[in-house]
């Protein structure tokens, strides 16, 4: 990408990355946006937490809304979960990179620093069996920028230099490589025929030079979800790629009044649509979160902890016990 490499019966599709533990979620900076009266359901137990306390929690992290507050208009996105009864519902909706697989509650102590000081804040005082809304936050603030892609033009350098387990990570590939190796990628997919394209790796030093065989003038399935389906057109093959993305955007993003939900692309602001992930490229993922007519904005992040950079998130938590 410019530069950059990557409901009910709404059904998600995981990307091959794994999201962002919640501990590291935590550890970002954050600001809080709104008020700390927020809803809460009381349990039946008289043990509440106070600062110092380890305490064993259930959560649900979304973006828009509340997971379990949704309504035609307002479809909140899950990013992460403890809770397996919700990160394997079908009829949720997850963005692009969530591919849990093991749940669990998880232990905090609060007011040890490790986690959102305004989150502890919010549990203290509560008692074991409450569950806790707490209100928006505004995600990571990592050195994620929006920008606008004209016309959804991009170039790329079709080559990448990884090691086997970057290969065998990112493309599924359980091969060796002691030579040119060729095999096939199920993330980009020709049109037409449907076959997924062709990779090459070559051994180069202690680690493999990696392209792929794309066809000048065809057009490429790159993401197809509930969330909206987006096209990859080749311009230029070779060592040089120039490439076109077209985005039919499925869902567009509301806040969790129902109003259009807002990005930037410097001071001007574009009507979101629900965050799509691509990790079409090696090293670098691609959030297209607006579309402008023929216009894509989007941001590139080389690291998964910014996926959710700067996009409000709210917490269903539930205290479970007080180790």
């Amino acid at each position: 990408m410019a530069g950059a490499e990557e409901s009910k019966g709404m059904k998600r599709e995981h990307e091959p990355i794994t999201m962002v533990c919640f501990v590291v979620l935590l550890l970002a900076c954050a600001i809080v946006i709104g008020t700390w009266a927020s809803d809460q359901i009381s349990g039946d137990s008289s043990e509440t937490v106070q600062y110092g306390d380890s305490v064993t929690i259930d959560y649900t992290g979304s973006l828009y809304a509340y997971y379990d507050q949704g309504t035609d208009e307002v479809k909140p996105v899950i990013f992460d979960t403890t809770l397996s009864s919700v990160g394997k519902n079908s009829n949720n909706l997850f963005v692009s990179s969530f591919n849990k697989t093991s749940f669990g509650s998880t232990a905090i102590t609060l007011g040890a620093g490790k986690f959102l000081s305004q989150f502890e804040e919010a549990l203290m005082g509560k008692k074991v069996g409450d569950t806790v809304r707490v209100p928006a936050f505004i995600g990571y603030h990592a050195a994620v920028e929006n920008k606008l892609a004209t016309s959804g033009s991009f170039t790329q350098i079709n080559s990448f230099n990884m090691s086997l387990s970057e290969i065998k990570s990112f493309f599924g590939y359980d091969g060796t490589i002691s030579a040119l190796v060729e095999f096939t990628y199920d993330g980009m997919k020709e049109s037409v025929s449907g076959d997924p394209v062709v990779i090459r790796a070559i051994p180069n030093g202690n680690s493999y030079q990696v392209s792929y065989n794309l066809v000048a003038g065809k057009d490429y399935e790159v993401y197809n979800t509930a969330l909206g389906k987006v096209m990859l057109h080749v311009d230029t093959a070779g060592y040089d790629l120039a490439y076109t993305l077209t985005v039919d955007p499925k869902i567009d993003a509301k806040d969790a009044e129902g109003d259009p939900a807002k990005v930037k692309v410097g001071t001007t602001e574009y009507n979101a649509i629900e965050m799509i992930g691509l990790k079409m490229f090696p090293k670098v993922i691609c959030n297209i979160v607006g579309v402008d007519g023929s216009n894509i904005i989007y941001n590139a992040v080389t690291d998964s902890t910014a996926i959710i950079s700067g996009i409000d998130l709210y917490f269903v938590v539930k205290i479970v016990s007080k180790n």
